[in-house]
């Protein structure tokens, strides 16, 4: 009964669009007549049951038949409205559709049946699809595709929508390996090959149970699995396993060649003061098996000579050779009883270098932080002075002086209001100067400081950053505004100054040949490093001035 209300309604409504043409109404109107008939129609729809579809469906139609004659006898035409038909999902057919040409309503039922419903925002199809159909474009002409395949049926094209969204691959391989002794690598031929590849790599240990005797990891066995499923929930499930040797490498994929362990990794615990004694023994076994080889082919061709003069002279020379590998073993031998079974682990030809005690307990610098060098002081003196420069003392050098800076020369009121301020002229530079800066801006994190108990440094990435913020510094220093304030304030002229000789010390280093001139070499160190230590100087000076000395108490109390 629902059904047959909604059929007279959508009649009733009909007759009220022929009304409305006769008066002549405006198109708005119209239109407005025609979405409240399309409700209508969808109502009917829904209400579809498979046992009186077909009937309800032809007494539909026959009264749309009708009300449409209605129109046209009284000299009206209706261009360009089609009236869906009602029907339901079982008894859909397959049509021949253009992807290319779908119409209005076919892709308006693709929106509807990929967008979230409007009562409940539940989605009949994966996240991913609606976000195909919103990027508009090829992404949203790869649905009209799956519409037109699945023939405008939507039943097929959800089915379609899950085989795409649910296929899986996977693949993986495992290299199995451990550390093994020579003894157990088995062949000659291999052990050199496999000796040569793990010292390459660096990939040696002292045996933990005998420090005599070396280990080297061997890759005992590559494994690998590959898999591929392609799931379909609808109506169809595809499953495909399998091990394809071909597509397995026969070489383990771990990259070895990254294996970069730290001497002191317990992993590893290389010990390499005592890989010289392992070695010891190694080479007393080498010697010692030459020696009994070349002893019996010497027995061996003095018999075949039979006191022969012609091949006297050939066995004297293997008689010599013979002699100085018997005095090469003996020699050998009397240093491994010298240095003991362990070996010389403090030799005096290594008492310099690493082995000296360092003059520091902390690491070296702030610049250890910013490099990827190992966590010991002497590597702070390894990376050149132009990275010590931009990486380290001058990104420190140019967040303790904006810090200060800033705080003298705008004095806000807070350090918010001081940064913008400080952003303000940096953004003037850069426009002005027309040079780029990474970091766009000066924040507390970009100079590492959140209150009066942190040390500033500067925490941007690009080192390019450290140049151009010194020239900055430099500009906002000299600003006419603030010439009085930066005269009258010793740290903030020192600041300056200290600025003006790293700038001239670092442009001149750059722009000198890679063989330094002598004029250069003289330029930067009296005109320039000269005078950028003895500002450092008065930093340090001014910076004890700072540091409160303790006042003595007396002691109160008797006695």
């Amino acid at each position: 009964m629902a059904l047959r209300r909604d059929v007279h309604s959508a009649s009733s409504l009909l007759s009220g669009l022929s009304f409305m043409l006769e008066k002549h109404q405006s198109v708005e109107s119209l239109e407005k007549l025609e979405k409240e008939l399309q409700t209508c129609l969808r109502a009917a729809q829904k209400e579809c049951k498979p046992d009186n579809a077909q009937a309800t469906i032809r007494e539909m139609r026959a009264l749309l038949e009708q009300q449409q004659e209605t129109i046209g006898s009284r000299g009206y035409t209706w261009e360009g409205r089609v009236f869906p038909d009602i029907h339901c999902d079982e008894n859909e057919e397959p049509r021949v559709l253009d992807p290319k040409n779908l119409s209005r309503l076919e892709k308006q039922k693709i929106r509807r049946i990929v967008m979230p419903k409007p009562g409940s925002g539940n989605l009949e199809v994966p996240p991913n699809f609606m976000k195909m159909w919103e990027q508009a474009g090829t992404q949203r002409d790869q649905l009209f595709s799956m519409w037109a395949k699945a023939g405008g049926v939507k039943a097929v094209f959800l089915e379609r929508v899950e085989i795409l969204s649910q296929k899986t691959r996977k693949k993986k391989l495992t290299v199995k390996g451990g550390f093994y002794s020579k003894e157990d690598m088995k062949t000659e031929n291999r052990i050199e090959k496999i000796v040569k590849w793990a010292e390459s790599k660096g990939l040696v240990r002292t045996c933990e149970y005998d420090e005599e005797t070396l280990e080297y990891w061997v890759n005992i066995r590559t494994e690998g699995e590959l898999s591929r499923e392609d799931l379909e929930r609808v109506s169809h499930t595809k499953s495909l396993e399998g091990e394809g040797a071909p597509d397995i490498e026969q070489k383990p994929l771990v990259l070895m060649d990254d294996w970069h362990f730290d001497p002191a990794d317990p992993m590893f615990h290389q010990n390499g003061n005592t890989k010289a004694a392992s070695q010891i023994s190694d080479y007393l076994r080498e010697i010692l098996k030459a020696k009994n080889s070349l002893d019996r082919f010497l027995d061996k061709l003095r018999s075949a000579a039979n006191g022969k003069n012609q091949y006297k002279e050939n066995i004297q020379k293997l008689e010599a050779l013979l002699k100085e590998v018997d005095n090469l073993y003996e020699e050998l031998a009397d240093m491994k009883a010298v240095s003991g079974a362990q070996g010389d682990r403090d030799p005096p030809f290594l008492s310099p270098g690493s082995n000296n005690t360092k003059p520091w307990e902390k690491e070296g610098g702030p610049i250890l932080k910013y490099l990827m060098l190992g966590q010991d002081g002497p590597a702070f003196f390894r990376p050149d002075f132009f990275h010590v420069y931009h990486s380290g003392v001058g990104k420190d050098f140019l967040g303790s002086s904006f810090v200060y800076a800033m705080k003298k020369l705008f004095n806000c009121g807070s350090v918010d209001k001081d940064l913008f301020a400080l952003n303000e002229y940096l953004r003037r530079f850069l426009k002005g100067s027309k040079l780029y800066l990474h970091c766009g801006s000066l924040s507390v994190d970009t100079l590492g400081y959140s209150g009066t108990r942190d040390y500033p440094e500067g925490h941007w990435s690009k080192n390019a950053d450290t140049a151009v913020l010194m020239r900055f510094l430099v500009t906002l220093l000299q600003q006419e505004k603030f010439s009085q304030t930066v005269r009258h304030d010793e740290i903030l002229s020192q600041m300056l100054h200290s600025a003006i000789a790293m700038g001239h010390f670092m442009r001149r280093s750059l722009q000198s040949s890679y063989f330094m001139p002598s004029d250069d070499c003289e330029y930067v160190i009296q005109a320039v490093a000269v005078k950028t230590l003895q500002r450092y100087d008065t930093w340090v000076r001014i910076d004890r001035s700072f540091v409160k000395k303790p006042q003595s108490r007396k002691h109160q109390g008797g006695g």
